[in-house]
């Protein structure tokens, strides 16, 4: 199982452009 909460910050980051 990877780590969700790095994924989910790692995306947020991304769509947060």
């Amino acid at each position: 199982m990877i780590d969700f909460d790095i994924v989910a910050r790692l995306a947020w980051n991304r769509y947060h452009r």
